[in-house]
């Protein structure tokens, strides 16, 4: 179980997709060679090594597919410095995409952007919103967002808003807000479905407008 692969990422995939007896899936490392691979062929590539190494012999290759399955891709155990450091380019267009699985394709990703192209639906805390917010360089104008707790900060609003074009939902919408006149502008200027109505409290100095 513990031999080493070598092979281009379509050939490893047919290699490791077959059904193998139980607890006698391959272990050993998979060295992908090639700049050809895919997000389907790391996504069965993973499935089908328990735990060994992979090494990505070119890791600046583009890689396309929905947040679901790119995560599924990366979510192997990679070589040290050879994790996948491409640009990705989430390929979802009108569903709803966690902050979890862009949170963890960042994780995953050694360096390189990821895109968004096409409007979506993200949805998650605040607190995940707001990282995947950061992690994400490109995102469609008409992308949404579905705030889903009932804990979210001034400073996760903030960045959610500095990055979503399309309406925000707060499943919440009374939550309590803290921070500066000029952050509590910035984090409730976006558009909402439904408007805030908790408590904000003004921190320090402001002014009328």
């Amino acid at each position: 179980r513990s031999v080493a692969l070598t092979g281009s990422g379509s050939d490893l995939a047919d290699a490791l997709t077959g059904t193998f007896t139980n607890n006698q899936t391959h272990t050993g490392v998979v060295k992908v060679t090639g700049n050809d691979y895919t997000v389907t062929d790391l996504v069965t590539i993973n499935a089908g090594n328990e735990g060994g190494e992979i090494n990505l012999n070119d890791r600046s290759v583009a890689l396309t597919g929905s947040a679901a399955n790119v995560k599924a891709a990366l979510a192997g155990t990679f070589t040290n410095n050879q994790t996948h450091t491409g640009v990705v380019t989430i390929s979802d267009n009108g569903t709803t995409v966690n902050a979890t699985d862009i949170t963890a394709i960042e994780t995953a990703k050694g360096s390189g952007n990821i895109n968004i192209t096409n409007g979506v639906a993200l949805s998650g805390t605040g607190a995940k919103l707001k990282s995947a917010a950061e992690a994400l360089d490109t995102i469609h104008a008409t992308t949404t967002a579905t705030v889903t707790d009932t804990s979210y900060t001034v400073a996760q609003l903030k960045a959610i808003n500095d990055k979503v074009g399309g309406a925000i939902t707060l499943s919440t919408t009374n939550v309590n807000l803290t921070g500066s006149a000029a952050n509590l502008k910035d984090a409730l200027a976006g558009s909402f479905t439904s408007a805030h109505n908790g408590t904000v409290k003004v921190t320090g100095t402001y002014n009328v407008t």
